[in-house]
């Protein structure tokens, strides 16, 4: 095996490696060796590796955030185990034991019950769970410091930490929760969605799709796929902030061929004239050879503008595994959506940027939405060429053979958004790649 096939032998491992989370499971198991000692680590490790894989997810928050519900539902969706520590008090306070006065006397006042009480109660039920090998979500807890610091100590591998947080409560205690997971937890401000069934789906998106994880692993490698009038742009540069990795913007990589004034500039201009395609072969080399640049390949990337065709996707399938995407996040919108944010953007001819309105002859800049245009911007600004209704219609079509495409595809990676919610869609993606926010 000469240097070449070597090299490229060990980067086709380390793809087998990520896409099997094989990472994750040797985190895993790493762990419970260290907290549980047994005496023949072999032993333990095949019997580990026999039973079932259960996940451990905590879901806790503010008060309003309707957690015992949301935790419900996503319990149902995933088939898991669902217990909240209400239910666990008030299964205590029917017992009529000794301490039953005081816990239905502060449960009723609608106050934390004490710290020890709670952590045994918890303590019962995790053991009942952990005895049953199945995977479960327990809502209301940890609700405070001395809550986070026992489910800390006890050595419990967590899979996940949803805090459900809004913007109309403080609440001290939760914040402590947060300082005591620092790094791990997932913050999901419920305000922001306009109902409790959004937050649902892309919680139960997100954990089907990957659990939070410390595991070492490669940079990540994000195909952004969207369709018309979607701020791609804005969505990814925002991405690109919190995990320090790369923009790849096609329509830039075609807009810099064309400065080169080459054999391929020409036909690139052409196109983008006409409002048509430009040759996948020019999209693919230009792609392929951004996405092998030293800052890519180090940092990692997010690629938006890309996929436009069936043959776009089926050549980028076979690429080198080193520059294969890690997700394929794909925003879904339908048509009618797309059809009205269409209509509110315009174009100002003098400048090359977009607006978009927000009222009655008040614009802002896209990339920008404190920017408000002045009245000189708006006097000017233009309907784009490509929003034209029969040039929008052909964009449609091919968006939607694309969708459809990438959903037939049963990709392991694959991720579909609700493009409703476009404001949250920087940190579903996020969440999604493993990373903390």
């Amino acid at each position: 095996m000469d240097r070449t096939e070597k090299l490229e032998y060990e980067k086709g491992v380390e793809q087998y490696l990520d896409d099997n989370k094989v990472y994750d499971l040797f985190e895993k198991l790493l762990k419970e060796l260290i907290i549980n000692k047994p005496e023949d680590p072999i032993d333990y490790l095949i019997e580990r590796l026999k039973r079932k894989e259960t996940k451990r997810i905590f879901i806790t928050g503010y008060s309003e955030t309707h957690k015992k519900e949301i935790s419900k539902s996503i319990a149902n969706a995933l088939g898991y185990e669902c217990i909240s520590m209400d239910h666990l008090i008030q299964r205590e306070i029917s017992k009529k034991m000794e301490n039953s006065n005081e816990i239905k006397k502060n449960y009723d006042q609608n106050l934390l019950i004490n710290d020890e009480i709670a952590i045994d109660l918890v303590r019962n039920q995790l053991i009942k769970f952990e005895e049953e090998n199945c995977s479960y979500i327990f809502e209301g807890f940890p609700r405070n410091r001395n809550q986070a610091i026992f489910l800390q100590s006890i050595g419990l591998l967590l899979d996940n930490i949803i805090i459900l947080t809004n913007t109309r409560e403080i609440d001290m205690n939760i914040r402590a929760v947060k300082d005591i997971f620092l790094g791990f937890y997932c913050e999901i401000p419920v305000d922001k969605y306009s109902k409790d069934i959004d937050i649902i789906d892309e919680l139960t998106k997100l954990l089907r799709f990957k659990n939070k994880t410390n595991a070492a692993r490669r940079p990540p490698r994000i195909i952004l796929a969207t369709p018309p009038c979607i701020d791609k742009n804005g969505i990814a540069d925002r991405i690109c902030t919190q995990l320090r990795i790369i923009h790849v913007n096609i329509m830039d990589l075609l807009r810099k061929e064309i400065e080169k004034k080459n054999s391929n500039s020409l036909d690139i201009l052409n196109s983008l004239e006409k409002n048509e395609l430009v040759d996948d072969r020019i999209v693919l080399k230009l792609l392929e050879d951004r996405l092998y640049c030293s800052d890519c390949m180090i940092n990692g990337w997010i690629v938006t503008g890309f996929p436009k065709t069936k043959k776009q996707i089926i050549s980028f399938e076979k690429l080198n595994p080193e520059i294969k995407p890690s997700l394929i996040a794909i925003v879904d919108v339908g048509n009618e959506k797309i059809e009205e944010k269409v209509s509110k953007i315009k174009f100002d001819p003098k400048t090359g940027k977009y607006y978009k309105e927000i009222g009655e002859n008040k614009f802002v800049n896209i990339n920008n939405l404190k920017q408000e245009a002045s009245k000189d911007i708006v006097r000017r600004l233009e309907s784009r060429k490509q929003d034209e209704p029969e040039i929008l219609k052909k964009r449609l079509e091919i968006w939607n053979e694309v969708h459809v495409t990438l959903n037939e595809k049963d990709y392991k990676n694959l991720l579909n958004l609700d493009g409703d919610n476009e404001e949250n869609l920087s940190q579903l993606i996020i969440d999604a790649v493993g990373y903390n926010s």
